[in-house]
């Protein structure tokens, strides 16, 4: 191939304008798609939103219904793409526990939804919690005991304990008594837990 000449003096191979030239449309049509699919997560519908809401909560239309007081066929209407009156709108935002405008303008609330939904579903779920409060425990654990390790290694060092080691001492007991009592709320929590999933 002949090269072709851009600037005085210099010359460029035809490849070389090719590639450049598929590369800026490989890259303009990416940007496109993205900013494509970025859009329609972002317009969500009332009815897609509606439907979220419904699924993330394991409830029917009818159920939905019941615990809004409106009727069967206006939820099937919503979930059909009917956008409520806000009189409505606000009944069914009272059922899920949400605002009204959660549910009328769903583009705004869109950003991270799904993730918000998870982490309130890890809060509620009590095998969840008990496994955070293990971690907290754990991890007081090792630090008092790290504290108290500390703390022998001082006294083995110095005969005479001086001032410091005594406040230091103090803390890592208070600390331990603080944990004896978290442990307990602990224990007293699973248990009520417990309970509760046995009522069910």
């Amino acid at each position: 191939m002949r090269a072709c000449r851009v600037m005085p003096g210099k010359r460029v191979s035809p490849r070389w304008l090719i590639f450049v030239w598929v590369m800026l449309n490989v890259t303009h049509v990416t940007k496109r798609l993205l900013h494509t699919q970025a859009q329609n997560e972002m317009n969500v519908t009332f009815s897609d939103h509606l439907a979220e809401l419904m699924q993330l909560h394991g409830w029917s239309a009818a159920e939905l219904a019941r615990r809004s007081g409106l009727s069967h066929v206006a939820i099937a209407n919503y979930v059909k793409g009917r956008t409520p009156r806000y009189s409505e709108a606000t009944k069914l935002a009272a059922a899920f526990g949400v605002a009204p405008d959660f549910l009328l303008n769903p583009s705004v609330y869109r950003v991270g939804f799904e993730r918000a939904a998870e982490a309130v579903k890890a809060i509620t779920d009590p095998e969840k919690k008990a496994e955070e409060y293990n971690r907290l425990v754990r991890a007081d654990l090792e630090r008092i005991k790290a504290r108290q390790e500390g703390w022998e290694a001082a006294s083995d060092v110095v005969r005479e304990d001086p001032p410091w080691v005594d406040q230091w001492r103090d803390r890592a007991l208070a600390a331990e008594a603080l944990l004896d009592q978290f442990r307990e709320l602990l224990d007293r929590d699973k248990t009520i837990t417990k309970k509760k999933g046995s009522r069910r």
